[in-house]
């Protein structure tokens, strides 16, 4: 169990406690600020498949924070100097450009025509006129727009601020907002099964100005989100969740109606895999999470603690069977592998046949369930 801090209001920031996921990657749960239970819904600012109309299912990652965010695209005071001094510069380079430059095809006619003074001193102007122009594009043209084409005119004007001096004089923050901004546009298109489009970045930019959250996982990795819901569970929820707090080693919240005195009973549960083919006790997300369906209401994912994960991992390099003596082998003194399956969750992997170890002799086997590819 891991704290989780949630702020949907700016400056009220509310600590829970993030328990595991629901099966669907839709939801989690969490204990509440009074340790009460929570189903938290983070409602993602694009879809995991337009086609299918699915909505985003979410990594299992461990969220730490969901937190106010809206992306906030647009030229500051320094950027906008920059764009200035840019200006000069070109300026200054199409004053030194020789005729071959400025005449770049007179190179492949035979004989290469000789250019009067008047005419070099037109080219010359017409190039300073687009300098101005892409200025001004620059200038008048929100950076958001310019990120995203709307229009071919606004196409590869920031070309000069992706990289080399200028990036490096537009700052760091500008950097962030350019990475952050593409990548976002970048996991919308693959939803979309789209490239460059100047419709598709119209939507781009309605979604991105849509987004009101940001929730922030384990794998430092950012999660736009459009809204977050925090409600009780329902019945079948509230199972879950109690089954899940149990495991974790957690106590269950007194249901309605307990004395708040009373210590709640905890029946032992022993987690039972349906003999179904599409509802199978499974390992997913590496081996940090492991999904145990119930006789009864959703199936039960239950977040897999650091080391046993590691033991999971070194017997599925083996093929799913290792012997205890190659798992000992460059560990230190003592290490005894058989510890880890006596931890509340190791059992309930073992109950469910995800997990276990057999002894013939004097050998020990570990043995896992590999994940279907």
């Amino acid at each position: 169990m891991k704290p989780l801090t949630i702020e949907l209001v700016k400056g009220q920031r509310q600590e829970f406690t993030f328990l595991g996921w629901k099966d669907d990657g839709l939801a989690f749960y969490a204990a509440d600020p009074d340790g009460k239970p929570a189903v938290i819904t983070p409602v993602s600012a694009y879809p995991d498949d337009s086609s299918s109309g699915e909505p985003y299912r979410f990594p299992r990652i461990v969220p730490l924070e969901i937190i106010p965010k809206q992306f906030e695209i647009g030229w500051s005071d320094h950027h906008r100097k920059v764009l200035k001094r840019w200006r000069k510069a070109k300026l200054a380079e199409v004053d030194a450009m020789a005729p071959a430059r400025l005449f770049v095809f007179d190179a492949m006619r035979n004989p290469p025509p000789s250019r009067t003074p008047v005419e070099i001193s037109q080219k010359r102007q017409e190039r300073k006129m687009a300098v101005e122009f892409h200025f001004g594009m620059l200038m008048d043209i929100p950076l958001e727009e310019l990120i995203f084409p709307i229009a071919p005119l606004t196409d590869y004007r920031l070309i000069d601020f992706s990289s080399g001096r200028w990036a490096d004089e537009m700052g760091e923050d500008f950097r962030s907002m350019m990475s952050e901004t593409m990548a976002f546009g970048k996991r919308w298109r693959s939803a979309y099964c789209v490239g460059q489009d100047y419709e598709a970045d119209q939507s781009i930019l309605r979604a991105m100005r849509s987004v009101q959250y940001v929730m922030r996982g384990d794998g430092k990795k950012d999660y736009p989100l459009t809204g977050v819901e925090v409600r009780r569970p329902h019945d079948l929820e509230a199972q879950a969740y109690a089954q899940m707090q149990e495991l974790l080693g957690g106590k269950s919240a007194p249901s309605q109606g307990q004395s708040k005195s009373a210590e709640p009973k905890a029946k032992a549960t022993k987690v039972k895999v349906i003999e179904k083919p599409n509802a199978l006790a499974r390992f997913e997300n590496d081996f940090s999470l492991a999904v145990i369906p119930q006789r009864k209401g959703e199936p039960l994912p239950i977040a897999i603690e650091e080391e046993l994960q590691k033991l999971l991992k070194r017997i599925a390099e083996a093929g799913g069977r290792i012997a205890r003596t190659k798992l000992c082998k460059d560990k230190p003194d003592g290490y005894q592998p058989e510890k880890l399956l006596r931890s509340k969750i190791a059992k309930a992997l073992m109950d469910a046949d995800l997990l276990g170890s057999k002894t013939t002799g004097r050998t020990t086997v570990f043995w896992l369930k590999m994940p279907v590819e």
